[in-house]
C-alpha cells in the first residue's frame, strides 16, 4: 500500500470551497509567504472560538 502524499493527505480532512475575501485582507496573508490558505483556516477556526456559530447536528468544529 502506498503511503499517501501531502496533497492526499490534507484533502482527506479539508473541503475546498470558493471564498470571496477584500483584495487588501489577500494580499496581507499571501505577504506572509507559504501556506498563507492555512493561516486563514486558523485565524477563521480562532473567529469560531469566540463566537457562536449555528451548526446543523451532523457538523462540528475540528
Amino acid at each position: 500500500m502506498r503511503r499517501l502524499t501531502k496533497r492526499e493527505r490534507i484533502a482527506a480532512r479539508n473541503k475546498p470551497v470558493t471564498i470571496f475575501l477584500s483584495r487588501d485582507v489577500l494580499a496581507s496573508f499571501k505577504a506572509t509567504g507559504k501556506g498563507w490558505p492555512a493561516r486563514i483556516n486558523a485565524a477563521l477556526k480562532d473567529w469560531l472560538r469566540t463566537h457562536s456559530p449555528v451548526l446543523r447536528s451532523n457538523e462540528a468544529l475540528a
